[in-house]
């Protein structure tokens, strides 16, 4: 999928990890499933014990695809948020 004028995150670059993936957010050492990311706002919902719950694609220090490949999210930010 191309990204679109306004996308803080490639949708591409997501979808090309093997699914599913989890996240290790700031502060745990947890790895929690991911649910939905929305690539224009960064907002993100994972699967906490049965509920949704949210966090922002900034609180994420590591990503872990199926395979148990292991990702810095900075890869994944559109060239010109990289950085915001």
């Amino acid at each position: 999928m191309a990204v679109l004028a306004g996308d803080k995150l490639d949708i591409g670059k997501l979808n090309a990890l093997p699914q599913p993936m989890f996240v290790r957010l700031a502060g745990s050492q947890s790895w929690w499933p991911v649910e939905t990311i929305d690539v224009q706002t960064g907002l993100c919902r994972m699967d906490v014990c049965g509920k949704l719950d949210r966090f922002h694609f900034s609180s994420v220090m590591q990503i872990r695809d199926l395979e148990g490949g292991l990702h810095d999210p900075d890869d994944f930010y559109v060239e010109e948020h990289r950085d915001a």
